[in-house]
């Protein structure tokens, strides 16, 4: 009975060992699959790139480049993808395919430096471009809903002051200036004009800000800096192309002040005649009997605040425009509705005149 248990237990651990040593012949043979890729990664013009990061696609196993461009990663399949990556170019993603050598060649990002901006004496790419000059296209244009242009254009244009004086509906009130100095000059498709305030903002197609002798062109008017608008055109696709964009808002004050009730009121009116050095033995306005009987309840103070402002207000902005075409002719029309409403309580009776 012992020498049996004895080779059963002989038995099963031959087979654990077993086990083991195909595990690790397995792992071995996998392992062995696996090689080192080297390479050297350069630009159009053949000059090695320095610290272009190279990752074997899915993983976090990756390497980067030394002074001569030159890579190396171990343990990598054979059937694996490359990611090669640097700021300025294409990424590409090369595939293995069983080599050890490889040699990259990377491309220019030339999609933003191709962007055209437009200048006082004409159309630059941005790559070639020299002066101060700033540009800001339709879909950035109207990522902000604002009844008046110039609110629409604030933050977004390095340089360009945006200041608005006043809320009141239907006064577009707003000053603009760039890098501090007075009111620029706004060309609209060549044609200077004096205001933008009530331009459709869906009906430009770009604006481009003019910061230095660029605007030369222009004269004296320029001295101030330039902004150009232009519009959109019409396509020549044969068939009309019709848009709708609308908005519908609820405006809110964002900075309103706390008001005083009537007993406060009197009191600092007081206050104020007893400073008054022309008047040192001045009389009080209001008794303190009549400040306590606000105070009290006796008499009714009105919150006017309440009694004269809305909370909010309605806002809705609605454009239509059409574009088309053929080979003699091409149009872009639109047509807009804007309604801002006021913060003044229609039902208010000292608000009516």
């Amino acid at each position: 009975m012992f020498k049996r248990m004895k080779k059963n237990a002989l038995s099963c651990f031959s087979k654990r060992l077993l086990l083991i040593v195909v595990g690790i012949l397995s792992f071995t043979v996998i392992y062995a699959q696996n090689i080192t890729v080297t390479g050297i990664v350069t630009d159009s013009n053949d000059e090695p790139l320095i610290g272009v990061s190279i990752r074997v696609q899915g993983t976090s196993q990756g390497s980067v480049t030394d002074i001569n461009g030159k890579f190396s990663i171990s343990n990598v399949p054979p059937n694996a993808k490359l990611e090669v990556s640097y700021v300025g170019m294409q990424t590409q993603v090369v595939e293995i395919n069983g080599r050890s050598s490889i040699n990259v060649i990377l491309k220019e990002e030339t999609e933003a430096l191709e962007e055209v901006v437009v200048v006082g004496y004409g159309m630059q790419k941005k790559a070639s471009l020299t002066g101060a000059v700033s540009a800001v296209t339709n879909k950035e244009i109207v990522s902000t809903k604002n009844e008046n242009l110039q609110n629409m254009l604030a933050g977004k244009i390095a340089g360009l002051r945006i200041a608005q004086n006043s809320s009141e509906p239907g006064q577009y009130n707003t000053y603009m200036d760039i890098r501090g100095f007075g009111s620029p000059l706004v060309v609209i498709d060549g044609v200077p004009r004096n205001n933008i305030s009530r331009l459709n903002p869906e009906d430009i197609e770009n604006i481009s800000v003019i910061k230095d002798a660029s605007g030369a062109v222009y004269g004296s008017r320029a001295a101030n800096g330039v902004i150009i608008i232009t519009t959109k055109k019409g396509d020549k696709t044969g068939l009309p192309n019709i848009n709708y964009s609308g908005y519908m808002s609820w405006q809110k004050p964002s900075n309103y002040p706390d008001l005083v009730d009537a007993a406060d009121w009197m009191m600092l009116y007081n206050e104020k005649l007893k400073h008054n050095v022309d008047n040192s033995n001045v009389v009080p306005r209001y008794s303190a009997e009549e400040i306590e009987s606000y105070r009290n309840g006796t008499n009714l103070s009105t919150n006017w605040e309440k009694a004269v402002m809305r909370t909010t207000a309605p806002a809705t902005q609605h454009i239509i425009s059409a574009t088309g075409g053929n080979n003699i002719i091409s149009y872009f029309t639109s047509i807009g509705y804007l309604n801002q409403g006021s913060f003044l309580n229609p039902h208010c009776r000292v608000c009516v005149r």
